[in-house]
């Protein structure tokens, strides 16, 4: 239905779908959504309400909320979950049809009235690989991973349980825990694989006993659960960079690694 639309519709003049469904890796599935950006000679008729993809379904909910939101110049952003189940994000611009980095996860063009797209370079998908860091990056992932993990243990001895998640699962797992984990997988794959937002491929990459420890670092509400999450985060985290830095031949602390823990261990038993 989207690309009879489009193909009837002297207004929009390119159609190119990227990301997963553009693909042939086999990492798309039932519930992936359609990435797919819309190339046209008028802004207006988008800017102006959601009428024109209302035709497509029933919609269950869209984002942003309001019509016309731009988040970069030129380009109007539309993201909609229909109740039958197909989810499509829209991106439509009045700009010309030129490789940028949303192609770099594969694109595919679906529409191209006016030839736009012949000259166009296949996906630069080297640019997704996991980087091998330099021994200053890997230093700075264990210092503030030590630094940030002793909040979290202050936090669950005050009974402060949004605070001690928010500082285990949004500031020490993704900012330093999901880049160790991320050197690991690249290293042990010569720099030629990529994870996806937020760690969404790695557990194929891990051996089983490494994924059952990653496992062990998300929780429950119980503070005992916490305490024992946070330090099999530290074990687990020391797992992967004494692995990340004998194959870099960059040093890791494994004095330090103790020490942290001894000292999780005195604030825990610290008097309030």
């Amino acid at each position: 239905m989207v690309m009879t639309w489009c193909g009837e519709n002297e207004n929009v003049r390119a159609a190119v779908l990227t990301s997963s469904r553009a693909r042939e890796d086999g990492t798309a599935d039932a519930l992936s959504d359609y990435d797919l950006e819309l190339y046209v000679k008028d802004l207006a008729p988008f800017s102006s309400g959601d009428s024109w993809f209302e035709r497509f379904g029933e919609v269950l909910v869209r984002w942003p909320r309001t019509p016309g939101t731009t988040f970069s110049p030129r380009w109007i952003t539309r993201l909609v979950q229909y109740t039958e189940g197909t989810r499509i994000d829209f991106q439509i611009t009045d700009g010309p049809l030129a490789y940028h980095e949303n192609f770099d996860a594969g694109y595919r063009i679906l529409i191209d009235k006016d030839g736009a797209g012949s000259t166009l370079l296949p996906a630069r998908s080297e640019r997704l690989l996991i980087s091998k860091p330099t021994e200053e990056e890997f230093a700075e992932r264990i210092n503030a991973f030590f630094w940030d993990i002793l909040y979290v243990a202050k936090s669950l001895r005050r009974d402060e349980l949004f605070h001690a998640r928010y500082m285990l699962d949004h500031v020490v797992r993704y900012s330093c825990l999901l880049p160790m984990i991320e050197w690991y997988i690249g290293m042990k794959n010569s720099w030629k694989v990529g994870t996806n937002k937020a760690g969404r491929w790695i557990k194929p990459y891990l051996p089983g006993d490494i994924w059952l420890l990653c496992e062990k670092t998300f929780p429950g509400p119980e503070s005992a659960e916490n305490r024992e999450a946070m330090k099999k985060m530290v074990i687990l985290f020391g797992k992967l960079a004494r692995l990340v830095g004998k194959g870099l031949g960059y040093p890791y602390s494994e004095d330090q690694e103790r020490e942290i823990l001894a000292f999780m261990d005195r604030i825990e038993g610290t008097s309030l």
